[in-house]
């Protein structure tokens, strides 16, 4: 729906400036703005292995029926009347609403040949790339021919290649024999088209070659050389020569990788499929067999790749897909179904890196299925490998979208059950679970504002994969990542060195391991340690270091994140144009991948940028947005900060009930958190709120408990101005009497007294330089920060 609306109205923004259901508003923008809406490739949605949840189908095909027939109060919807159109290509037409059927409103229609300007377009870019002079073609006869074979592509794409060796007129002749009636016109149906042009590629090959050819028929359009020799085990020699055979004839597109040895064969389309009805049920199902096996051990080995190589795999993966999917099912139809869990965690964690989670929920939901009997009361007490996976991948599922509790209560859960006795086939695989388990228990608590609690838990997983890691290269690589969650969680706690080495402890590991993703997390997160230390040059570096791995990664969802700490980078910076460019390249890809947390997050900062740029109306637009995809999500610690936010925004508008009722809320929560969760800044917002509203009496409580909770925060320190520790010395020095001391407090006293945000420090300092002594006066109605310094000066003032 946004990505519709920010087209056809052409405002980035156009999702925020307006209230009410979005599919409602994109039908009334495009009853006002008509538009033609194309769905293309529409039968991956369908049939058995769809990509999209029945009740998501049924959503989206009710809106887009919405869109089309909307009125408008300016344009009522008349046969004359311009009105926004829906065009569907889809090979199947089986859709599951009956508004779609053909009738007086829904037309389906066949997609014929080529016209023949267009054939004749195609042809020269055919004949350029076989290098055939155009000029030795007789223009006639290929249109005669071109118009024979129905004007197909696929069919020209797979016959004009061969005018290197004969006229337009011989192939007619060629093709006339292979199907009677061809010159007549009998072959412009499609099917019939592809098969004449089919057969007589086929006729050409070696007898020996088309005998061996069936046997490709098993495969999903492509595969690795290796891959398809192993399973067919055809001869060497003879593929050598049916290989270039294929080539020759135009069916065969061999495609070869940097740093893969084995070249990857790219099939014509009509070829396999063709090939499918030559061989034999019996030959099928031993094939079948071995090509399961053959892609288990593949995604297993592609699994363990990611670290050390993660370009390559991650190539070979992408490509492989459709032929570890079909895997997958084989592995489930012969009855194997904890190889076919194991076997679909391994692809799933691809699926999750290219950000094609509905894949990834469709597949795991599969494998699943077999085991679901035993969820409710048969499950046994021993957990297998197989439930542990599911479950886990369930419970990553959970987190990534945002829905933290839930993650958690399943990895208690998960981890009890192990605890409680496991059927795994030796200890090592058991502790290692454990310890991976109670990892992601950490990140649920870290994910939920609780770092104390998650600290303990990365110990824990530590001290496990330590353990472990002396012999394990799987317990080694995990130690890098969790090293790499304990320091988030040391830094989210103000305990900013621990943080830092705990980030140095990961990369050093994962260089030792090789792990080539993991050095791209720390980078990023060493990145936000210098952003909360205030390096914003060094941040950035690290932040652009992090950019440029997993764009090479082609791991978008990690892209994401990388733009999104470069657009904090910039706003620190107040560099808005910067700022925002960064944040909606964030957000253009979090919307892509549905990844609706991380659209929150960006709506966040997006507010922050216009209100920073004066821009307050957009503001407020961008984080009700956030707003109503937090309180979807469920995400409390993140709708904390929406509140607290939100708030502030009214404060500043002056709009007091409005901001007080946000406040509060945001501070319900808060109060359930740890110090990580910020309160003093909520307690801020309320204290001015009371202020405003002329209650002194509670301004000057909501200020205590600002004070007071800023000043048990362990990281305190390191969010001071960089000046602040030359000068609380030197406040200190000339409250004592040093004269030096008082001359160079004298001289920066007026600088800090003409900034926003410094203002109110000067007059207490030069009380305290006086003689004064009493902290709760002193610090009476300055903010968290100032007080803490005041605070700071005197602890060394009078040792208490």
């Amino acid at each position: 729906c946004s990505w519709v609306g920010q087209v056809v109205s052409g405002d980035p923004d156009w999702v925020i400036h307006g209230d009410g259901d979005l599919v409602a508003r994109v039908g009334q923008l495009l009853a006002e703005r008509p538009a033609l809406v194309i769905l293309d490739n529409f039968e991956s949605l369908l049939g058995r292995d769809a990509l999209m949840p029945a009740e998501e189908l049924a959503e989206l095909l009710a809106a887009v029926h919405h869109w089309t027939n909307t009125p408008s109060p300016s344009h009522p919807l008349t046969p004359a009347s311009p009105r926004p159109r829906l065009l569907i290509t889809t090979r199947d037409t089986s859709f599951p609403d009956g508004r779609f059927a053909p009738g007086q409103r829904c037309r389906h229609i066949q997609l014929g040949g080529l016209a023949t300007d267009d054939a004749l377009a195609l042809a020269a870019a055919v004949l350029d790339a076989h290098s055939i002079d155009r000029a030795t073609i007789p223009r006639q006869e290929l249109v005669d021919l071109m118009a024979h074979l129905g004007g197909h592509p696929l069919s020209l794409n797979l016959v004009l290649p061969h005018l290197k060796e004969y006229t337009p007129a011989e192939l007619t002749a060629r093709f006339e024999e292979l199907l009677p009636g061809f010159v007549t016109g009998q072959a412009q149906e499609r099917n019939e088209s592809l098969a004449v042009s089919l057969a007589f590629s086929l006729r050409r090959l070696g007898e020996a070659t088309r005998q061996a050819l069936p046997d490709l028929a098993v495969f999903q359009g492509l595969c690795m050389e290796d891959d398809m020799l192993a399973i067919t085990e055809m001869d060497a020699a003879l593929w050598r020569v049916a290989r270039r055979e294929l080539e020759q004839a135009a069916l065969l597109r061999v495609e070869l990788l940097p740093n893969v040895g084995p070249p990857f064969l790219h099939f014509h389309p009509t070829l396999l499929p063709y090939l499918s009805t030559q061989l034999s049920a019996e030959r099928r199902a031993a094939l079948e067999e071995k090509y399961w096996r053959r892609y288990y051990a593949l995604a297993n080995y592609l699994y363990q790749a990611d670290t050390q190589t993660p370009h390559q795999a991650r190539a070979i993966a992408v490509r492989e897909m459709p032929n570890l999917r079909r895997g997958v099912d084989l592995a489930l139809a012969a009855g194997e179904v904890a190889a076919a869990v194991e076997f679909a965690d391994s692809i799933a964690e691809f699926l999750d890196v290219f950000g094609r989670w509905r894949e990834r929920d469709a597949l795991l939901a599969r494998v699943a299925a077999p085991l679901a009997g035993g969820e409710a009361g048969e499950r046994s007490a021993a957990i297998t490998k197989a439930e542990f996976l599911l479950q886990s991948r369930q419970g990553e599922t959970l987190l990534q979208q945002g829905q933290a509790q839930q993650a958690e209560a399943l990895f208690r859960a998960l981890l009890a059950r192990l605890a409680a006795g496991a059927a795994y086939d030796n200890q090592v695989e058991l502790d290692y679970d454990m310890a991976m388990t109670q990892a992601r228990l950490g990140r649920c608590l870290a994910a939920q504002g609780r770092p104390q609690q998650a600290i303990a838990w990365h110990r824990k997983a530590i001290a496990g994969f330590e353990r472990l890691g002396q012999t394990n290269q799987s317990a080694k690589e995990m130690l890098g990542v969790v090293f790499a969650d304990l320091g988030d969680c040391l830094a989210g706690f103000g305990q900013f060195d621990e943080a830092q080495r705990a980030y140095e402890s990961s990369v050093t590991i994962s260089r030792d391991s090789d792990n080539q993703r993991q050095i791209g997390v720390a980078l990023g997160q060493l990145g936000t340690l210098a952003l909360q230390r205030g390096d914003l040059a060094a941040a950035q570096e690290r932040y652009l270091a992090a950019l440029d791995t997993f764009r090479a990664l082609e791991e978008p969802r990690m892209e994401a994140v990388a733009w999104h700490q470069l657009g904090i980078v910039a706003e620190e910076a107040r560099q808005w144009a910067e700022a925002e460019r960064c944040y909606r390249e964030s957000l253009q890809i979090k919307e892509r991948h549905q990844d609706w947390p991380g659209v929150a997050q960006t709506c966040n900062q997006l507010a922050m940028v216009a209100e920073g740029d004066g821009r307050p109306a957009d503001a407020e637009r961008w984080y009700l947005r956030e707003i109503e995809i937090d309180e979807q999500i469920g995400n409390p610690k993140e709708l904390a900060i929406d509140y607290s936010n939100l708030a502030s925004l009214y404060l500043a508008q002056a709009r007091l009930a409005e901001a007080e009722d946000y406040a509060r809320r945001a501070l319900a929560i808060k109060e359930t958190l740890d110090l990580s969760a910020e309160p003093w800044n909520t307690y801020q917002v309320l204290a001015k709120i009371a202020a405003a509203q002329g209650d002194s009496a509670a301004a000057a409580r909501w200020r205590r408990q600002e004070q007071e909770s800023y000043a048990a925060y362990a990281g305190v320190a390191h969010q001071l101005p960089s000046w602040a520790p030359d000068f609380i010395r030197a406040v200190v020095a000339a409250a004592q009497g040093n004269q030096e001391a008082q001359a160079a407090v004298a001289q920066i006293l007026p600088q800090l007294a003409q900034t926003n945000d410094w203002r109110n420090l000067p007059p207490v300092v030069e009380r305290i330089v006086a003689g004064d002594t009493d902290l709760e006066a002193l610090t009476d109605g300055l903010d968290h920060i100032d007080a803490y310094i005041i605070s700071a000066i005197l602890q060394r003032l009078t040792g208490v």
